[in-house]
Protein backbone atom coordinates (compact mmCIF):
# COMPACT_ATOMS: atom_id res chain seq x y z
CA UNK A 1 0.00 0.00 0.00
CA UNK A 2 2.88 2.37 0.77
CA UNK A 3 4.30 1.94 -2.74
CA UNK A 4 1.33 3.74 -4.29
CA UNK A 5 2.11 7.20 -5.68
CA UNK A 6 -0.26 9.78 -4.16
CA UNK A 7 -0.73 13.33 -5.40
CA UNK A 8 -2.73 15.30 -2.85
CA UNK A 9 -4.90 18.39 -2.93
CA UNK A 10 -4.94 19.33 -6.58
CA UNK A 11 -7.56 22.07 -7.15
CA UNK A 12 -10.24 21.52 -9.76
CA UNK A 13 -12.76 24.25 -8.92
CA UNK A 14 -13.21 27.34 -6.77
CA UNK A 15 -16.71 28.47 -5.83
CA UNK A 16 -18.05 30.79 -3.14
CA UNK A 17 -14.51 31.27 -1.86
CA UNK A 18 -14.02 27.53 -1.35
CA UNK A 19 -11.44 25.61 -3.35
CA UNK A 20 -12.50 22.06 -4.18
CA UNK A 21 -9.63 19.60 -4.53
CA UNK A 22 -8.90 16.09 -5.73
CA UNK A 23 -6.27 13.43 -5.09
CA UNK A 24 -4.65 10.99 -7.51
CA UNK A 25 -3.51 7.51 -6.52
CA UNK A 26 -1.17 6.06 -9.13
CA UNK A 27 0.04 2.49 -9.49
CA UNK A 28 3.65 2.00 -8.30
CA UNK A 29 6.26 3.09 -10.86
CA UNK A 30 3.67 4.84 -13.02
CA UNK A 31 4.09 8.37 -14.39
CA UNK A 32 1.69 11.15 -15.48
CA UNK A 33 2.82 10.44 -19.03
CA UNK A 34 1.38 6.92 -18.85
CA UNK A 35 -2.01 6.26 -20.45
CA UNK A 36 -3.80 4.35 -17.70
CA UNK A 37 -7.41 3.50 -16.83
CA UNK A 38 -9.01 5.35 -13.94
CA UNK A 39 -11.84 5.06 -11.43
CA UNK A 40 -13.42 8.23 -10.06
CA UNK A 41 -14.76 7.88 -6.51
CA UNK A 42 -17.88 9.95 -5.75
CA UNK A 43 -18.37 10.18 -2.00
CA UNK A 44 -21.63 10.20 -0.08
CA UNK A 45 -23.96 12.93 1.12
CA UNK A 46 -24.14 14.79 4.43
CA UNK A 47 -24.08 18.26 6.00
CA UNK A 48 -21.33 20.56 4.63
CA UNK A 49 -19.26 20.43 7.81
CA UNK A 50 -19.28 16.63 7.76
CA UNK A 51 -18.33 15.94 4.15
CA UNK A 52 -16.05 18.90 3.39
CA UNK A 53 -12.91 16.73 3.54
CA UNK A 54 -14.37 13.38 2.52
CA UNK A 55 -11.51 12.52 0.18
CA UNK A 56 -9.17 12.44 3.19
CA UNK A 57 -11.19 9.81 5.06
CA UNK A 58 -9.65 6.40 5.53
CA UNK A 59 -12.42 4.94 3.37
CA UNK A 60 -11.20 6.78 0.27
CA UNK A 61 -7.51 6.52 1.03
CA UNK A 62 -7.99 2.76 1.36
CA UNK A 63 -10.00 2.47 -1.84
CA UNK A 64 -7.52 4.72 -3.63
CA UNK A 65 -4.54 2.58 -2.68
CA UNK A 66 -6.27 -0.74 -3.43
CA UNK A 67 -7.39 0.56 -6.81
CA UNK A 68 -3.90 1.80 -7.67
CA UNK A 69 -2.43 -1.58 -6.73
CA UNK A 70 -4.88 -3.06 -9.25
CA UNK A 71 -3.17 -1.09 -12.01
CA UNK A 72 -5.80 1.65 -12.13
CA UNK A 73 -5.47 5.35 -11.29
CA UNK A 74 -7.90 6.29 -8.50
CA UNK A 75 -9.34 9.80 -8.35
CA UNK A 76 -10.90 10.93 -5.08
CA UNK A 77 -12.34 14.41 -4.61
CA UNK A 78 -14.52 16.65 -2.48
CA UNK A 79 -17.89 17.86 -3.70
CA UNK A 80 -20.41 20.15 -2.05
CA UNK A 81 -23.37 19.02 0.03
CA UNK A 82 -26.84 18.93 -1.49
CA UNK A 83 -28.32 19.78 1.94
CA UNK A 84 -30.34 16.56 1.94
CA UNK A 85 -31.09 16.71 -1.78
CA UNK A 86 -32.61 20.21 -1.66
CA UNK A 87 -29.76 21.61 -3.82
CA UNK A 88 -29.24 18.80 -6.29
CA UNK A 89 -27.51 20.87 -8.95
CA UNK A 90 -24.60 21.96 -6.72
CA UNK A 91 -22.86 18.61 -6.09
CA UNK A 92 -23.95 17.47 -9.56
CA UNK A 93 -22.06 20.36 -11.15
CA UNK A 94 -19.00 19.53 -9.02
CA UNK A 95 -19.04 15.93 -10.25
CA UNK A 96 -19.43 17.17 -13.83
CA UNK A 97 -16.52 19.58 -13.51
CA UNK A 98 -14.22 16.96 -12.01
CA UNK A 99 -15.13 14.50 -14.76
CA UNK A 100 -14.50 17.17 -17.40
CA UNK A 101 -10.95 17.33 -16.06
CA UNK A 102 -10.55 13.55 -16.08
CA UNK A 103 -11.86 13.19 -19.63
CA UNK A 104 -9.73 16.03 -21.00
CA UNK A 105 -6.43 14.57 -22.29
CA UNK A 106 -4.83 18.02 -22.26
CA UNK A 107 -4.80 17.97 -18.43
CA UNK A 108 -2.02 15.36 -18.60
CA UNK A 109 -3.23 13.32 -15.66
CA UNK A 110 -1.98 10.12 -17.26
CA UNK A 111 -5.57 8.88 -17.69
CA UNK A 112 -7.01 7.27 -20.79
CA UNK A 113 -10.44 8.93 -21.25
CA UNK A 114 -11.72 5.81 -23.00
CA UNK A 115 -11.03 3.66 -19.91
CA UNK A 116 -12.81 5.47 -17.08
CA UNK A 117 -15.10 3.96 -14.46
CA UNK A 118 -17.06 5.43 -11.55
CA UNK A 119 -17.49 4.21 -7.98
CA UNK A 120 -20.25 5.84 -5.95
CA UNK A 121 -21.98 5.18 -2.66
CA UNK A 122 -24.87 6.17 -0.44
CA UNK A 123 -26.27 9.69 -0.92
CA UNK A 124 -23.69 10.48 -3.59
CA UNK A 125 -25.45 8.02 -5.89
CA UNK A 126 -27.92 10.49 -7.47
CA UNK A 127 -24.98 12.62 -8.65
CA UNK A 128 -22.52 9.86 -9.54
CA UNK A 129 -25.05 7.71 -11.39
CA UNK A 130 -26.42 10.75 -13.24
CA UNK A 131 -22.93 11.56 -14.48
CA UNK A 132 -22.06 7.95 -15.29
CA UNK A 133 -25.23 7.39 -17.30
CA UNK A 134 -24.70 10.57 -19.33
CA UNK A 135 -21.03 10.08 -20.20
CA UNK A 136 -19.10 7.37 -22.04
CA UNK A 137 -17.85 5.63 -18.92
CA UNK A 138 -16.95 1.96 -19.20
CA UNK A 139 -18.53 0.80 -15.95
CA UNK A 140 -20.08 1.92 -12.66
CA UNK A 141 -19.95 0.40 -9.18
CA UNK A 142 -22.55 1.55 -6.68
CA UNK A 143 -22.44 0.69 -2.97
CA UNK A 144 -25.57 0.95 -0.77
CA UNK A 145 -26.79 3.77 -3.02
CA UNK A 146 -29.93 5.85 -3.25
CA UNK A 147 -30.92 4.78 -6.74
CA UNK A 148 -34.26 6.57 -6.54
CA UNK A 149 -35.46 9.68 -4.72
CA UNK A 150 -39.00 8.30 -4.57
CA UNK A 151 -38.82 6.91 -1.00
CA UNK A 152 -37.67 10.27 0.44
CA UNK A 153 -39.19 12.70 -2.05
CA UNK A 154 -41.82 13.99 0.40
CA UNK A 155 -39.10 14.77 2.98
CA UNK A 156 -36.92 16.94 0.74
CA UNK A 157 -37.18 20.63 1.58
CA UNK A 158 -38.71 22.62 -1.25
CA UNK A 159 -39.79 19.48 -3.04
CA UNK A 160 -38.35 17.88 -6.16
CA UNK A 161 -39.66 18.74 -9.61
CA UNK A 162 -40.61 15.92 -11.95
CA UNK A 163 -37.70 16.90 -14.20
CA UNK A 164 -35.19 16.70 -11.35
CA UNK A 165 -36.73 13.45 -10.12
CA UNK A 166 -36.05 11.82 -13.50
CA UNK A 167 -32.59 13.41 -13.70
CA UNK A 168 -31.38 12.22 -10.30
CA UNK A 169 -33.19 8.91 -9.85
CA UNK A 170 -31.02 6.27 -11.48
CA UNK A 171 -33.79 3.67 -11.47
CA UNK A 172 -35.93 5.98 -13.59
CA UNK A 173 -33.04 6.72 -15.95
CA UNK A 174 -32.29 3.02 -16.35
CA UNK A 175 -35.91 2.44 -17.29
CA UNK A 176 -35.93 5.12 -19.96
CA UNK A 177 -32.52 5.25 -21.65
CA UNK A 178 -31.55 3.08 -24.64
CA UNK A 179 -30.28 -0.27 -23.38
CA UNK A 180 -27.18 -0.08 -25.58
CA UNK A 181 -26.11 3.09 -23.74
CA UNK A 182 -26.13 1.48 -20.28
CA UNK A 183 -22.62 0.54 -19.11
CA UNK A 184 -21.97 -2.55 -16.94
CA UNK A 185 -23.10 -1.81 -13.38
CA UNK A 186 -22.03 -3.49 -10.13
CA UNK A 187 -24.50 -3.02 -7.25
CA UNK A 188 -23.46 -3.82 -3.70
CA UNK A 189 -26.42 -4.15 -1.34
CA UNK A 190 -26.25 -4.30 2.45
CA UNK A 191 -29.27 -6.30 3.62
CA UNK A 192 -29.16 -4.76 7.12
CA UNK A 193 -29.03 -1.16 5.81
CA UNK A 194 -31.25 0.92 8.08
CA UNK A 195 -31.32 4.18 6.09
CA UNK A 196 -34.94 4.70 5.04
CA UNK A 197 -35.58 3.93 1.41
CA UNK A 198 -32.07 2.87 0.37
CA UNK A 199 -32.72 -0.85 -0.14
CA UNK A 200 -36.17 -0.09 -1.53
CA UNK A 201 -34.52 2.02 -4.22
CA UNK A 202 -31.90 -0.65 -4.93
CA UNK A 203 -34.61 -3.28 -5.38
CA UNK A 204 -36.45 -0.95 -7.77
CA UNK A 205 -33.30 -0.54 -9.88
CA UNK A 206 -32.63 -4.29 -9.87
CA UNK A 207 -36.18 -4.98 -11.07
CA UNK A 208 -35.78 -2.45 -13.90
CA UNK A 209 -32.40 -3.87 -14.89
CA UNK A 210 -33.62 -7.46 -14.95
CA UNK A 211 -36.79 -6.57 -16.88
CA UNK A 212 -34.73 -4.78 -19.55
CA UNK A 213 -31.86 -7.28 -19.46
CA UNK A 214 -29.35 -4.58 -18.57
CA UNK A 215 -25.73 -5.51 -17.77
CA UNK A 216 -26.00 -5.54 -13.99
CA UNK A 217 -24.17 -7.56 -11.32
CA UNK A 218 -25.61 -7.64 -7.79
CA UNK A 219 -23.55 -8.55 -4.71
CA UNK A 220 -25.43 -8.78 -1.42
CA UNK A 221 -24.14 -8.91 2.12
CA UNK A 222 -26.72 -10.63 4.34
CA UNK A 223 -25.31 -8.99 7.49
CA UNK A 224 -24.07 -5.83 5.79
CA UNK A 225 -24.88 -2.42 7.22
CA UNK A 226 -24.78 0.98 5.56
CA UNK A 227 -21.11 1.67 4.90
CA UNK A 228 -20.33 -2.04 4.86
CA UNK A 229 -16.97 -1.58 3.13
CA UNK A 230 -15.70 0.14 6.28
CA UNK A 231 -18.13 -1.04 8.97
CA UNK A 232 -18.34 -4.78 8.28
CA UNK A 233 -14.98 -6.36 9.13
CA UNK A 234 -15.76 -9.80 7.78
CA UNK A 235 -15.02 -12.14 4.90
CA UNK A 236 -18.14 -11.27 2.90
CA UNK A 237 -17.30 -7.57 2.88
CA UNK A 238 -13.79 -8.40 1.70
CA UNK A 239 -15.18 -10.67 -0.99
CA UNK A 240 -17.40 -7.88 -2.32
CA UNK A 241 -14.49 -5.44 -2.36
CA UNK A 242 -12.37 -7.98 -4.26
CA UNK A 243 -15.25 -8.61 -6.69
CA UNK A 244 -15.53 -4.86 -7.26
CA UNK A 245 -11.84 -4.49 -8.08
CA UNK A 246 -12.07 -7.48 -10.44
CA UNK A 247 -15.11 -5.84 -12.07
CA UNK A 248 -13.12 -2.67 -12.71
CA UNK A 249 -10.09 -4.56 -14.01
CA UNK A 250 -12.27 -6.55 -16.38
CA UNK A 251 -14.22 -3.63 -17.84
CA UNK A 252 -11.25 -1.26 -17.95
CA UNK A 253 -9.15 -3.88 -19.72
CA UNK A 254 -6.51 -4.30 -17.02
CA UNK A 255 -4.41 -7.42 -17.19
CA UNK A 256 -4.84 -9.67 -14.18
CA UNK A 257 -1.43 -9.56 -12.50
CA UNK A 258 -2.19 -10.15 -8.84
CA UNK A 259 -4.80 -11.29 -6.38
CA UNK A 260 -6.06 -8.88 -3.75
Amino acid sequence: MDDVEVEKDRPYKSIDGIELRFDLYRPPQSEPSHDLPAVVFVHGEGPPEVIKNSKDWGQYDGWGRLTALSGIVAVTFNHRSSHFFSRLSEPASDVDDLLDLVFDPSTQLGINPQRVGIWVCSGGTPFGMRAGLKRPVQCIACYYGRLSLAPIRAEIEGGVSDEDFKEYSAAARLGAMPTENVPPIFLAKAEMDDLPGVNESIDEAIDVAHARKLPITVATHAKGVHGMDVRNDDDRAREIIAETLAFFRRHLSVEETQEL
